[in-house]
């Protein structure tokens, strides 16, 4: 697997080798690459600190970079104002640090993340955000909201969600039979009404 972003024209790169091992480029002006040392690289670079995580996903943004690991657990690295890497603080994390707020023995499955807000999905369909709500992003009303630790989208109760996605303005997700979006609406909602939305379908 291979993930890109572009960061003011500067790239960033994470690849996953065969043993399995993750290899971060590029520029780290936010603390992305999960390098201890801090600096851009301008070729790949072994994370060291993930070694005991066999990567299922890897999600770069121009602020951070989520790190799933095929045991269901999450880490997150980079610029943590707003909350968007989910440690229950607004500190940068230079190198990748597991996020430990989620209700305990909760394994995450999926991962989506853009620049302001993080979106996590737990092996029970349980779809959790974290981060800045300047779009309504986050499914919450007030759009001056900041969530530091991951919480429950509380209009999804109930549903068992299946996949999530995220994008700078707003975000999706979708159960077997129904599909949710809300945020920032420029059409990317699939509805009519302009304006920013909480969740709904």
């Amino acid at each position: 697997p291979l993930d890109l972003a572009n960061k003011n024209g500067r790239w960033i790169a994470a690849a996953v080798s065969s043993n399995p091992e993750l290899f971060a480029w590029g520029s780290n002006n936010n603390m992305t690459l999960g390098h201890s040392d801090a600096s851009s690289k301008s070729s790949p670079e072994r994370i060291v600190e993930l070694t005991s995580c066999s990567i299922r996903k890897v999600v770069l943004c121009k602020f951070h970079t989520a790190y799933l690991c095929a045991d269901g657990r999450l880490f997150t690295c980079g610029v943590g104002r707003g909350g968007r890497l989910g440690h229950g603080d607004e500190q940068t994390h230079v190198i990748p640090s597991l996020v430990r707020k989620l209700p305990g023995g909760m394994k995450i499955v999926e991962v989506a993340a853009a620049r302001n807000h993080t979106v996590m999905l737990s092996d029970g369909g349980i779809a959790f955000v974290c981060g800045i709500n300047d779009y309504c992003q986050l499914g919450y009303s007030d759009s001056t909201a900041e969530i530091l630790t991951p919480k429950e989208i509380k209009q999804l109760k109930g549903k068992r969600v299946v996949h999530v996605a995220a994008g700078r303005y707003h975000t999706v997700a979708s159960t077997r039979t129904e599909l949710y979006t809300w945020g920032r609406n420029e059409g990317q909602l699939g509805k009519r009404n302009p304006l920013s939305s909480v969740v709904n379908n």
